[in-house]
Parts: C-alpha cells; structure tokens; sequence
C-alpha cells in the first residue's frame, strides 16, 4: 500500500505494472478497449486483498506509458467523458481495419449498429473506433432525420 512505501512515486509506478498485466488480458478478449470503471472492478475483484483506491487506480493507470505497459487511458471522442483504458498492441489495429472496411466507398453511409453487424463487434466497441477514426479525420458523420451516420471524409481532397 501507499503508506508501506517510502517514494510515492514508486507506489504508483508499481501499481501501474500490476494493474496493467491484470488489464491487458480484459482488453485483448474485449477487442482493445475497457471502460476505466468496469477496468477498476476487474483489477479489484482480481486482488485478494483490500481494493484499490480510485484515485490511486487512476493516477496509475495514467502512467501506463512511463512503466512500458501498452495501454493508455482516454476519451471516447474528445468532447466526452467516457474514459476508457485501450490497448496500443498490433491487435488493435487489425480490428481498426476491419471496422474501417465496413465504411463504403458511395456515399449512403452507415451507422454504428451496421457497422458492429458487419464487423462481428459489440456496438460499444465499434462507437470507440468509428469516433477514434472521426477524430482522426478519416471519417465524416452526419446527425440527421435518419439518426447518426458515418461516411469516409473526402473533405481532403478538396482544396479551397
């Protein structure tokens, strides 16, 4: 615990380790990505002793880089709270692929629940990458009467 260490920057360090080994396995069998809450009750339920603090289990799962663990912690979409821990492996990327290749090429669009039917995924999961690919500047969407749908950005090509 926090108050058995002399540096506390050691503590944190070490939790992020042990955090991240418990973690890496959940988001390989969830397609790369977990909810920061759902990640903090499986490292907790993982343990055999007291639970970890939040603060505690954030601060370290923030440092994920600096102890070398291939995760990170972030948002949904830039504007959302909707914090989640995902994996930056080469898995993650053929699952990027495969939900980038249900986008057609015509200019229908798609929407997220389509694009989970296509791609074999949870809608949830599938929400996490189409927004990643939008914030990216791959993807456009369009909010309309129809609900939301997702359109490869072909903005770039225009040059004003």
């Amino acid at each position: 615990s926090k108050e058995h260490v002399q540096n506390v920057k050691v503590y944190y360090e070490e939790l992020a380790r042990h955090i991240g080994k418990v973690i890496l396995e959940f988001t390989r069998s969830s397609y790369g990505v977990i909810s920061l809450p759902e990640a903090y009750r499986l490292y907790n339920r993982s343990r055999f002793k007291e639970a970890v603090p939040p603060q505690d289990f954030v601060h370290a799962c923030v440092i994920f880089d600096r102890v070398g663990m291939p995760l990170r912690v972030g948002c949904t979409h830039p504007h959302s709270n909707n914090r989640v821990i995902f994996s930056v492996d080469d898995s993650t990327k053929a699952i990027r692929d495969r939900i980038m290749s249900c986008i057609p090429d015509a200019c229908e669009g798609i929407s997220r629940v389509a694009v989970a039917l296509r791609a074999h995924v949870p809608v949830a999961v599938a929400r996490y990458y189409l927004e990643e690919a939008e914030f990216q500047g791959l993807l456009a969407r369009d909010d309309g009467p129809r609900g939301l749908f997702y359109y490869k950005n072909v903005f770039h090509q225009y040059v004003i």
